[in-house]
Formats: C-alpha cells, structure tokens, sequence
C-alpha cells in the first residue's frame, strides 16, 4: 500500500496527520507513507523528528486583511497545485489523507481529479474552509464530534471518529508523569499553554498568575508562552516577586507528562488541545480565541462545558479578578476537580485512530 498524509499550517493539523501515520506504520509495515507539508508551517521540523518521508509544496495560509500578500498567495496555490500533481503522479498513492490547514486543500483536491481514493479529517465542531471545500471531492470525510455532521450535504460520506491524538498520550501514567516532575503528593499542579504558536491573552493571564502563586503554598505552576513570546514574557516579569515553584518555558518536547501529571489547565481551545487534554483527563479554564473562522473554539470548549469537564471564559467576560476568583474556586476545592476529571469519559473517544484505522484497512485489502 502506498499512502500521502497531509495536514499543516498549525499543530492541531499536524499532529493527527502524524499520529494516523505513524499508526499506519505500525498496524501496515510494508506501508510506504509520505507526508506532504508547506514550506512556510511548522510540518518539516516536526514530522522529519517522527522519522517520516517528507515532500514540502509552497502553498501559504492567505492574509485576509493584506491584499498583497493575498495575492502572492494565490499565485503560490497555483504553483502548489501543479506541485502536487508532480508528487501524486510520481509517488502514485493508493490513498490520500488530509487533516485540515490550507496546505491540505491542493493535494487532496489534486488527488481526487487524479482519481486517486481520498479522506479528509476534520478536528473542530465547525468545519473549516478546506474541509467544507474538500468535502465535495474527497471519498469520505471524517469528523470529531458528532454535532458537525450535520454541516455536510453528502450525510453518506461522513464517519465520526473522534480526534486522533498521539498514542504516547492514550499511555501516560498520571503517578508517573508526577514523579518523573518531582511533583509532591500534596501538590497541586497547574498548567498554561496557548497553542503551538502561544497566546497573547493566556501570556498575559500566566503573568497575573505567576506573582501570585507565592500567595498559593501547595501550587506548582508550569507555563508555556511559545517561542516568539518567551524573550518579552520574561523581560515583563519581576522575577524577584515570582515563586521558585513556577517555571516558565518557551516549549516543552514532553507535553504529555506536563499534561498527565497537572490537576487544572487553562488554554485556549483548539480541538486537539481538547482531546489531549480528555486523553488524560485534565480539567480546565478554557478561554476560546474570538479571532478564528466561525467561532469554532467557543463551540468547540462548549461541548467540554456541558458535561462538566471545563469551565469556559469568553474574551468578553474576561478580567483578572474574574479569571483568578474562577482558578481559587477550583483549587480550593480538589474534590470538584476529581469529579471534572471523571467527565472526560463521556467525551474521550480512545478508539479515534482504531476507527480511522478500521476505514484505512478496506483500501488496505483490496
């Protein structure tokens, strides 16, 4: 078999494109697999540390609110087009599978006036541009939540599966993951993050919360600002009025022993920060970035507060005094948050990648 995973642009793309990859690998050894990336996103460095085969096309996210660069990235999707036809008809896979981001669209759509058997994943509750547009060509589309079915026309097509998220996250050991941190058992843990990329507004809530963990004695505070905002985090902070129990990091290669051994997390809500985080069912203070297509993180951190596993603060309804009466409420009350975890359940779909697998397997054995 002979398979082209593609997906990029940003990490919730990125890492379900590797997580199904690296399946396939396992459950088809003789698979030979390709990724296809940008050049200008986050891909090569990532799946390259993966050990997987990696083809880069020039296609770049367009900027709507510069006409110039949108227009430089028109021409680009045009030479992105012809890219993937050469890839495609050089490679000659037996399937095409794309996860979203703009790197997605002219390999899946190529792929499929190729003749060649396509699958698109969708992460979010809301589906994207590219999958709304790759829908229409692709031979099935997958979905993460069960709510978003109904945004499609073609209902034949549709498979809900969940979101695939790293098999190292299905595996983590909460006791493990806190004694590999020297976390104490009286401790409470707390993590931050804003994204692959980080977050202005969580950067900012993790200041605020940085000086007061002094007044928080059993409270150990892990923060990632991203790398392009890590130099400014700290040149903002008086570390002098900072608890030695915080540690501020621009990345962390090991998210999931952070994640599997925290009590509360607070971040914005991208779909796959929400599955890793019911992967390992860890609590949180989700605050929806305003700024994406169709509001989808607020729908997306909506579905995780109806059953009672976060707590979600909307940019309109955020101060420092609410977003730390909400952090003191739940920290002083370790009960509720055992409860919050236990609500993961009906949320975790653990079977995503067997389910995608499951579907791989009918082009495996024809």
């Amino acid at each position: 078999m002979r398979m082209i995973v593609t997906g990029g642009g940003t990490g919730g793309h990125i890492y379900p494109a590797v997580a199904i990859a690296k399946r396939v690998k396992i459950a088809i050894p003789d698979c030979d697999m390709l990724y296809i990336g940008s050049e200008y996103g986050l891909e090569e460095k990532i799946v390259k540390k993966e050990n997987l085969a990696y083809q880069s096309i020039s296609v770049r996210g367009f900027d709507r609110k510069n006409i110039f660069k949108a227009i430089g990235a028109g021409f680009l999707l045009i030479k992105s087009l012809y890219q993937s036809y050469k890839v495609i008809r050089s490679f000659k896979p037996d399937l095409v599978i794309g996860t979203g981001g703009y790197v997605s669209g002219p390999v899946v759509f190529i792929a499929a006036l190729l003749g060649v058997d396509t699958m698109i994943h969708e992460q979010n509750a809301v589906p994207g541009l590219t999958t709304s547009l790759l829908s229409r060509v692709a031979n099935k589309v997958l979905v993460s939540y069960k709510d978003s079915m109904s945004y499609f026309k073609k209902q034949n097509k549709l498979h809900y599966t969940g979101n695939p998220v790293r098999e190292a996250f299905s595996r983590a050991d909460r006791d493990l993951s806190r004694k590999k941190l020297g976390i104490k058992d009286d401790e409470l843990v707390i993590l931050s993050v804003g994204g692959s990329g980080g977050a202005t507004t969580i950067n900012r809530l993790a200041k605020i919360l940085a000086y007061e963990v002094e007044k928080m004695p059993n409270v150990r505070y892990f923060h990632i600002t991203g790398k392009r905002f890590y130099d400014s985090f700290l040149e903002s902070l008086e570390l002098d009025k900072v608890s030695g129990r915080v540690k501020v990091m621009d990345y962390s290669d090991d998210i999931v022993t952070l994640m599997a051994a925290s009590d509360l997390a607070f971040s914005r809500s991208g779909a796959m920060s929400l599955a890793e985080m019911a992967a390992v069912s860890l609590p949180a203070i989700l605050i929806p970035s305003p700024n994406v297509a169709n509001n989808h993180q607020e729908l997306n951190a909506r579905a995780f507060e109806k059953i009672g596993a976060c707590v979600m603060i909307t940019e309109k309804d955020l101060t420092a005094e609410h977003f730390l009466s909400v952090i003191n409420a739940l920290i002083s009350q370790p009960d509720k948050l055992k409860v919050m975890r236990g609500k993961f359940e009906s949320l975790s779909r653990e079977n995503a990648l067997n389910t995608i697998m499951s579907i791989i397997y009918e082009y495996n054995l024809r």
